[in-house]
């Protein structure tokens, strides 16, 4: 049997919720990040930085080992609403303040551009007078 199969019949996701909402909590007091390392601890320069398998362990869980550990929790829809991203060695939860380097993406506007386009277009050629059979052309 997998760590993964293990993990899923032994852990509790609504108390594991619960630390992730605590957490999250703490870290949006402090306007910080909030990154959960269960790989090789490497932090993250301005963010709350913690040891997901320490918390699980203080809580009598089973370590996180790997990705597909932590697929088993994130299948549970709930923890969609709370962690951001994850890879194969952290997890980034949801706080009011971004990762550090993470900068808000620019918003497109080409969608806005080219409605505004298509509106004046429409526009310009309900404004002309065009009679069928005439040979007037739209500028």
């Amino acid at each position: 049997m997998r760590f993964a199969e293990i993990l899923r019949e032994n852990i509790d996701t609504n108390a594991l919720y619960s630390v992730f909402r605590n957490l999250q909590g703490e870290a949006n007091q402090e306007k910080k990040a909030l990154v959960l390392h269960y790989g090789p601890f490497q932090p993250v320069q301005g963010a709350i930085n913690k040891d997901l398998n320490e918390i699980m362990s203080n809580i009598g869980y089973p370590q996180f080992t790997g990705i597909d550990d932590i697929n088993v929790v994130y299948d549970d829809p709930k923890f969609k609403d709370i962690i951001e991203e994850f890879d194969s060695d952290m997890i980034v939860i949801k706080t009011d303040a971004s990762l550090p380097g993470k900068a808000e993406q620019p918003k497109d506007d080409t969608s806005d551009k080219l409605a505004a386009m298509a509106t004046n277009a429409t526009n310009t050629a309900m404004s002309q007078d065009l009679t069928p059979g005439d040979n007037t052309e739209i500028s």
